[in-house]
């Protein structure tokens, strides 16, 4: 199991590991490799070619060539790693790459390439070394994704008179969950006690909502406006979402974690 990967036997193994990815020569990375190694770690330093890390020199680096963007790669890289260490300590995803210019002006493939090195590798490389996690982290990392990308968005299109408008439904009727209601975890989860509470998650999102019509006609005027607002919180709960907003995000995190841990069905 992925958990087992991480326990530690003292007795047996003293020098501490980690893994650095994006470690090419002069980056960040590398200079993580290098103090990590200074400080008695075995690293295993990552980066698309080995010749991009031919600087770093330590007998206790692991070079190895990996494309964070490739699922199997990334998978044999940590099943070697498990191989031939008992223990794992630290993880840092640092590849990433750089894209400019006005978001309109972006191919699709760029856009998608972009995301898949700076976001969905992180996904990759955390899938081969912890549980997976059965909530709903993809979902709400890709509207937090929606969200940064329209107020960029709406910072572009402004000074051609071009309003942006993100709205944030509360808790409204839709459909997206109905497939997700008989939630199922991978075989061996360590989140297997949490099932019913997860479940319970996916049926309360469907309770006390406000219907879709009732939505649609609060919203359609407020968007239609010569000058709409930006930003549009609406449906019910949402004085809930928006105390959560105005809380230190750490203290936010910390009411949902106690929520979703502690959620029964009734």
């Amino acid at each position: 199991m992925a958990s087992d990967r991480l326990k530690t036997d003292m007795s047996t193994v003293n020098r501490k590991v980690a893994v650095v990815t994006g470690a090419s020569a002069g980056g960040i990375g590398f200079y993580l490799c290098q103090s990590l190694l200074n400080r008695g770690f075995i690293v295993y330093a990552t980066a698309r070619t080995l010749a991009a890390m031919n600087e770093l020199e330590h007998p206790n680096v692991r070079k190895v060539a990996l494309e964070v963007t490739n699922d199997e790669q990334v998978e044999a890289t940590f099943k070697s790693l498990f191989d031939n260490e008992e223990r794992l300590d630290l993880v840092i995803n640092n590849a990433g790459t750089y894209s400019t210019g006005p978001l309109v002006e972006n191919s699709s493939d760029h856009f998608k390439y972009v995301l898949d090195v700076n976001v969905v590798s992180i996904l990759r490389v955390c899938r081969a070394v912890v549980p997976p996690s059965p909530w709903a982290g993809i979902y709400q990392s890709s509207k937090a994704a929606v969200r940064v990308f329209t107020e960029v968005l709406e910072m572009e299109c402004r000074p051609f008179h071009v309003r942006v408008v993100l709205v944030e439904p509360g808790s409204v009727e839709s459909k997206l969950c109905d497939n997700f209601v008989d939630y199922t975890p991978p075989e061996g989860s360590v989140y297997s006690n949490l099932v019913e509470s997860i479940r319970y998650r996916v049926t309360m999102s469907r309770n006390n909502c406000m219907t879709s019509d009732v939505f649609a006609e609060l919203l359609v005027p407020k968007i239609i406006r010569p000058r709409p607002p930006k930003y549009i919180l609406d449906g019910n709960k949402w004085l809930i979402f928006t105390i959560l907003s105005w809380l230190p995000r750490s203290w936010a995190l910390n009411v949902l974690y106690f929520w979703m841990v502690t959620l029964k069905k009734p």
